[in-house]
């Protein structure tokens, strides 16, 4: 293929142009997506990928976890809507042995104008239940992921957020955790990560804090260690808990040490967290288009393994699984690895689990252009190009 600067038109722009007008039979044919599939064949079954995994308490029957993802498929109440309700049954029915909601704000104001839902009163309580009875009824098991978004400017951004507001969003992160479980939820994941609150208080870059809640590396873990605690008194210790967090800060000048994400993630689990979902700050910009090869997957397969060799704590791995024999060599160089989390994958192909099991040489229809992440916010819907049907 001609370079841009031959031909003014980018890779991502070719297979983008080439996925909506054929589909991707038409790319795997081509062999653009041919570096992508699996050494191996047959069926998937006897991978340990389709193996059972338990996240605390919690056995899920295989190890692929539908990832979270802004999905904006939520009314104005912040309750999820019917076409919600049909991703997740497709979802649970294609073979993902737990599905991650995308992030669900705890306090409703936080929340209010941004792409994200809430969870903020007991009066939707029912509306969430029937979601995870949705689930359920397809044979998968259901975990939210709760969050404060804290965008800049706003009173919950880590630099203008008061003290007063710290206790209200920690006690907010209780309650709402009461309601996931009364809802039905099996699980909870803290979306510790990215550029939200608790990664903005845990970066050098974004905490400028001279309080309790910024400088050393204990004060800037203190609100994770407290939203923790808090959970754990109101649920008890067996219901599971997971936090995602970013296990490096690509791109980020001054970022913290390994050391100090040790010291976080050791201190996630002495307060009862069930295991980590790694992820990565500044991840978008570097690594999240075009994986049409191996070299591109897993990407957040190294910084995991350097928190496993120092801290014992259950991991998933969120970030370009795209190949069976990929990750089943995650598994061997990680032992504390338990699941993988694919997202765009499954909204591409929800059945793409059963696919895998029937033939480890299916090639995933999802190709990384991330047409779904450019019409979230044009079309307010993640949608895939190769599924534009999943309203």
């Amino acid at each position: 293929m001609e370079d841009k600067k031959k031909t003014g038109v980018t890779r991502r722009d070719f297979i983008k142009g080439t996925a909506v007008g054929a589909g991707a039979a038409a790319l795997a044919a081509s062999g653009v997506l041919s570096s992508c599939a699996t050494m191996g064949g047959g069926g998937g079954g006897r991978s340990p990928v389709f193996q059972p995994t338990k996240i605390g308490s919690l056995t899920l029957k295989n190890k692929i976890i539908r990832g979270p993802m802004a999905e904006c498929r939520h009314d104005a109440n912040g309750n999820p809507t019917p076409g919600k309700l049909r991703m997740y049954e497709e979802e649970a029915a294609g073979g993902v042995a737990m599905t991650i909601t995308g992030g669900i704000g705890v306090i409703r104001e936080d929340a209010a104008g941004t792409i994200f839902p809430h969870f903020s009163e007991a009066s939707q309580i029912p509306a969430y239940k029937e979601l995870a009875d949705a689930v359920h009824r397809n044979g998968g098991k259901l975990c939210t992921q709760l969050m404060m978004v804290s965008d800049a400017g706003t009173p919950f951004f880590v630099t203008n957020i008061s003290r007063e507001n710290i206790r209200r969003a920690v006690e907010a992160f209780a309650q709402t955790a009461v309601w996931v479980r009364d809802a039905g939820f099996d699980a909870i994941e803290f979306h510790f990560a990215h550029g939200y609150l608790a990664a903005q208080f845990f970066s050098h870059y974004r905490n400028t804090r001279t309080d309790e809640y910024g400088g050393r590396v204990e004060n800037r873990t203190r609100f994770a260690f407290e939203v923790v605690e808090a959970v754990r008194r109101a649920l008890g210790r067996d219901f599971p808990l997971m936090a995602k967090i970013n296990c490096d800060e690509y791109a980020v000048q001054d970022g913290s040490s390994q050391e100090e994400t040790n010291y976080y993630v050791q201190g996630l689990a002495d307060r009862g967290l069930d295991a980590i979902d790694c992820s990565g700050f500044a991840h978008g910009a570097r690594f999240a288009r075009d994986i049409l090869s191996k070299e591109d997957q897993n990407y957040f397969s190294r910084p995991a393994r350097a928190i496993a060799k120092s801290v014992n704590i259950p991991m998933i791995h969120t970030g370009g699984n795209r190949n069976i024999e990929m990750m089943e060599e995650s598994l061997r160089f990680n032992d504390k690895l338990i699941g993988f989390g694919l997202a765009r994958t499954i909204l591409a192909e929800p059945d793409l689990p059963n696919n895998w099991q029937r033939n480890t040489n299916h090639t995933p229809r999802c190709i990384s252009c991330m047409w779904c992440n450019d019409n979230l916010r044009t079309n307010d819907r993640a949608l895939c190009v190769f599924n534009q049907n999943r309203a």
